[in-house]
């Protein structure tokens, strides 16, 4: 599944330090084709709130405000209570799934993919993915889903274990 390039790119990477690391995860996300942009978030070790860590997009997705997290909300609902990815296609999936679905979709998104990583049972945070519409196919789902446990590695180091 990763060649060895990028293997050693990310034990490089996670030996340089955590902001190495971060950086070439959302590297490898977006390498996958066709993906737009990526974004890594933590969850709090109360599991109440998420913080983004990580952004291809700065601008669009800036890193380090903390948000709470919603258990009424379906993103929320998919994610942390059944450890499922929520998978949002096209306007009304976006519309049901992602509070800023408007922003995305006038950016020119039409998919947004959103995995759990789980550790040990707890959602540790998330690795999500704006696309093309109809971008997360089987095939595709199950790519993402080998990836996850490199996304873990981030969290490994102390600081990024809570929102």
């Amino acid at each position: 599944m990763i060649d060895q390039t990028t293997a050693a790119r990310i034990n490089d990477a996670m030996a340089r330090g955590r902001a190495n690391l971060l950086d070439e995860l959302i590297h490898l996300f977006c390498g996958l084709p066709s993906v737009m942009d990526a974004t890594l978030l933590a969850v709090s070790t109360d599991q109440t709130m998420v913080k983004r860590i990580g952004s291809s997009n700065a601008r669009m997705f800036p890193s380090g405000s903390n948000e709470p997290l919603n258990p009424a909300d379906p993103w929320c609902r998919k994610i942390m209570e059944e450890k499922q990815p929520v998978l949002a296609d096209g306007k009304a999936g976006l519309a049901h799934y992602l509070t800023e679905a408007a922003a995305i979709e006038a950016a020119g998104y039409g998919a947004s993919g959103s995995f759990p990583i789980i550790i040990g049972g707890r959602v540790a945070g998330t690795i999500n993915m704006l696309a093309p519409e109809g971008y997360f196919t089987e095939a595709r789902i199950a790519t993402v889903k080998a990836l996850l446990p490199y996304a873990a590695l981030i969290f490994l180091f102390p600081e990024t274990d809570t929102a």
